[in-house]
């Protein structure tokens, strides 16, 4: 596994077999998020939210504002500002943790090697 340490979190990305995960199973709740990895246009990249970002989130159809996702998942402000945002190399939102999943290199049957990142907010 690969680590990215922020300030704010640390974020660890790991590629794993589909079957490796079929013998674990897939544990979303855990604080990480599953991609097919065959999927994402890389690379990634990591950033702070900037006005006007959008995200297509999992289960909706069309674009809906990262400011407005804040405000219905009622993230503090303070927070807000702190959250790591997920990209791919087309520059669509994959994900920001604790908040929403984007629609984007979702597992399938089909999928081959899945990427497993897990999102652990620093408390210092």
């Amino acid at each position: 596994p690969q680590q990215l340490i922020l300030p704010e979190a640390v974020l660890e990305f790991e590629v794993l077999s589909a079957q490796e995960v079929c013998t674990m199973g897939l544990n979303p709740g855990s604080g990480g998020s599953y991609y097919d990895y065959d999927l994402l246009d890389l690379p990634l990249t990591v950033r702070n939210r900037h006005a006007g970002d959008r995200m297509h989130p999992e289960g909706m159809d069309g674009s809906k504002k990262v400011k407005d996702l804040f405000i219905d998942q009622k993230v503090k402000p303070e927070d807000r500002s702190r959250l790591p945002l997920l990209f791919d190399g087309q520059g669509r939102l994959l994900w920001i943790p604790t908040v929403r999943r984007s629609r984007f290199a979702h597992v399938t049957e089909e999928t081959k090697r899945i990427l497993h990142i897990i999102y652990k907010k620093n408390i210092s």
